[in-house]
């Protein structure tokens, strides 16, 4: 019988099964501490992302909140004041009797209510008609009452200043009650809008609704908010609400929309009743001005200096599920910002509409998880699709504010939140690179140290076999081996 030869017996070596078990274990151990490395990255970084954007997040939503406060505490607090019910009294009276003492001074009302067409045409349907996407008709806005005319005449068509700088005229033309009045008071509430930022202020009669003076001077000056051109607007709203209320300490906050009279920008407007004594006089109405809150929200156009990086903001959302302030995205970028929300689905209407306005608010709709669970009351953090289609680590929560149901969003872009695990991928490459090559000579040359002198035994271990019982085995080594050797 033929025996077999310790080639044809020979399998895998235990030198490179040996290599083999270290390779694997070298392997397995850094892919386990890289990919563990890599999740703790990643949680580390969101962790960090989050924190921020709901630091930011309370930051804003206590300063909106304090905001809205002051504002309301402002317009109760100033409608009590005695110079307020004297200036609605005076005005009101003075405006009873303006047409009859115009027509005894010989003013041309005729020639006044054409200069004032002309107004409208020229100067007020051409700005408008330029933030809408259909034009209106003249009749939608002209004033349906003589009063209103010669108000508007007097500090609209005969106001020799600009469009927008209607407000420095102090005293009409005209040798009448109301011109008097006016210049008397118009100073100090001018200068009460311009230390506090409004956009405009408001005194509004409590029986007819007319609106007997304004700081501002647009279209609506004049006109009444029971039955004239904008009865149905917010700012008639707050008119009625403040004027039904009874109570001199009521305050109404009217939700931002549309307001023709300022050329279809968004307007929101904050009321309070007006007392003389006991007895109802009227309505004080302040415009809120939209500036002042994106100041806020933005951190005046600062949002990398509060954590916001090159993609992150802080807006507000409506009921509506539409922007309450500017989009940073549009103040950074207009025409890039059409172009991203064109291509997220959004009509091309209203892409033309925010392009006319330049501003999104009331118009950018922002229909995400978020702003869904937001308005639902919950506050939280989640990872979501926004209104621009890309994905944001989003923060959010709702705000307590009187009379409106808005909610805060702050956001920052998933990609740039994450940009860091980009570099910690690349340093594990580099260790990779470095430590598999060394690994791999550490295991070689341990596996042949390992199997050398087994290898030396083996030969011995056939040399016996064969009958040389006079070789010398040259294993010297203290382990096991070495025992076995000897």
């Amino acid at each position: 019988m033929t025996r077999p030869s310790s080639v044809e017996k020979r399998g895998i070596s235990i030198r490179s099964r040996v290599l083999a078990v270290l390779a694997m274990v070298a392997f397995i151990s850094m892919g386990a501490m890289g990919a563990l490395s890599y999740s703790l990255g990643v949680t580390t970084l969101e962790t960090q992302a989050f924190d921020q954007l709901t630091s930011v997040r309370e930051l804003k939503g206590g300063q909106i909140e304090d905001y809205f406060q002051f504002i309301v505490d402002q317009v109760v607090t100033l409608s009590e004041d005695p110079t307020v019910a004297s200036a609605l009294t005076d005005f009101s009276e003075a405006t009873e009797t303006l047409s009859g003492e115009l027509a005894g001074s010989g003013w041309n009302l005729p020639q006044a209510e054409e200069e004032l067409r002309l107004y409208y045409q020229d100067e007020f349907l051409p700005r408008l008609s330029a933030n809408l996407l259909e034009p209106r008709p003249f009749s939608e806005f002209w004033p349906g009452d003589e009063t209103a005319r010669a108000l508007q005449a007097l500090y609209l068509s005969s106001n020799p200043y600009e469009v927008g700088s209607k407000h420095l005229q102090d005293r009409g033309e005209e040798p009448d009650a109301y011109n008097e009045i006016h210049a008397r008071f118009h100073p100090l509430f001018r200068s009460y809008l311009e230390r506090f930022g409004y956009y405009d202020i408001f005194l509004v009669d409590l029986s007819s609704g007319r609106i007997v003076y304004s700081v501002f001077k647009e279209v609506d000056f004049g006109t009444s908010l029971l039955d004239g051109p904008y009865r149905n607007s917010n700012i008639a709203d707050a008119f009625r609400a403040a004027a039904s209320s009874g109570v001199p300490e009521f305050s109404r906050v009217e939700d931002f929309q549309p307001y023709y009279p300022s050329y279809s920008t968004m307007a929101s407007f904050v009321s309070s009743p007006v007392f003389d004594g006991d007895d109802p006089v009227g309505v004080l109405i302040l415009q809120l001005p939209i500036g002042r809150i994106n100041d806020i929200m933005t951190s005046r156009e600062g949002w990398s200096s509060i954590g916001l990086g090159e993609s992150g903001e802080a807006y507000l959302v409506g009921a509506d599920r539409r922007l309450r302030t500017e989009s940073r995205f549009l103040l950074e970028d207009p025409e890039g910002y059409a172009e991203t929300i064109s291509e997220a689905g959004v009509s091309e209407a209203t892409v033309q509409a925010i392009s006319s306005l330049r501003s999104s608010i009331g118009l950018q709709e922002v229909r995400t998880d978020g702003t869904a669970l937001a308005l639902r009351g919950e506050m939280g953090t989640a990872t979501f699709e926004e209104y621009r289609g890309v994905e944001v680590f989003s923060s959010f929560r709702p705000l307590d504010l009187p009379d409106l149901e808005w909610v805060l969003m702050s956001e920052m872009d998933a990609a740039e939140a994450l940009e860091a695990i980009g570099t910690l991928r690349i340093r594990m490459l580099v260790w990779l690179a470095v430590l598999v090559p060394l690994l791999g000579f550490i295991a070689f040359w341990f596996a042949g140290s390992l199997t050398r002198p087994i290898r030396v035994l083996s030969s011995s271990a056939a040399e016996l076999a064969e009958g040389h019982l006079d070789i010398e085995v040259d294993v010297n080594r203290g382990d096991e081996i070495g025992e076995l050797a000897g």
